[in-house]
């Protein structure tokens, strides 16, 4: 797919199944139609929109590129590390429908891993592995505390636990990301290191241009008035 813009004027070429998309006021519409034997027999009424999928004339054929190389993987990690806001896939096939059990390196599996990760985020059915929790009884956890002072300090902004991997706290507005907050919580003591938790976690939140906060339970037990005004100055900026 090549795209030619001038102005607010634009051109776009393609070929085969190859397809362009217009992103507009968050929603998706394709632009493009599909120089394929499936798409003509559409066109000419000889096949229903809804039995193109899987028709044999159809098939996908995927090879994978440098990505099925050795080492390929790190390509991938390329691609999606260097988005600093957001990823925004577009794809004619689902994650279970892409067939990797025969190739030879890891590149492609880890592709099906990534895709099948982001469409479960996507539809909102993602649900983060959780560690073993430290043994402390319910509602213990600063999160916790957290959580419930939000629900009625403000309840327009949505704080919960448990919403991305690697982080504690998330602040939602208007199903928005507004925030991180980290915590001294569980994942504190899963951290791998101690770089990772102070250096590496911070830097890549700053990378991607999230706000984000560090809070810690010495500082809630010592003045909780202050330290829920910290919390308060961050969810609301």
């Amino acid at each position: 797919v090549a795209l030619v813009l001038v102005d607010r004027q634009y051109a776009v070429l393609w070929a085969g199944d190859s397809r362009a998309y217009l992103l507009r006021d968050g929603a998706m519409s394709r632009v493009s139609r599909d120089h394929t034997q499936v798409q003509s027999l559409i066109d000419r009424g000889l096949l229903a929109p809804e039995d193109a999928e899987g028709h044999t004339k159809g098939k996908l054929a995927v090879q994978f590129g440098s990505l099925n190389q050795a080492g390929g993987e790190n390509r991938l990690n390329v691609a999606v590390t260097r988005a600093r806001e957001k990823i925004i896939i577009v794809t004619s096939i689902l994650p279970e429908e892409l067939r990797v059990e025969e190739t030879k390196n890891e590149g492609p599996k880890l592709l099906k891993k990534y895709l099948h990760y982001a469409h479960e985020v996507s539809t909102g059915v993602f649900s983060p592995f959780e560690g073993d929790k430290l043994s402390r009884k319910p509602g213990s956890y600063l999160k916790d505390r957290i959580c419930e002072w939000s629900a009625k300090a403000y309840p327009q902004l949505k704080i919960s636990a448990n919403q991305l991997p690697l982080f504690d706290l998330t602040v939602q507005r208007d199903a928005f990301y507004k925030g991180i907050i980290l915590t001294d919580d569980d994942l504190y003591y899963q951290s791998i290191s101690v770089k990772d938790r102070h250096a590496s976690a911070p830097a890549l939140l700053e990378q991607k241009n999230w706000k984000y906060i560090s809070l810690y339970s010495r500082n809630f037990w010592n003045d909780r008035d202050k330290f829920f005004n910290e919390v308060a100055k961050f969810v609301t900026q």
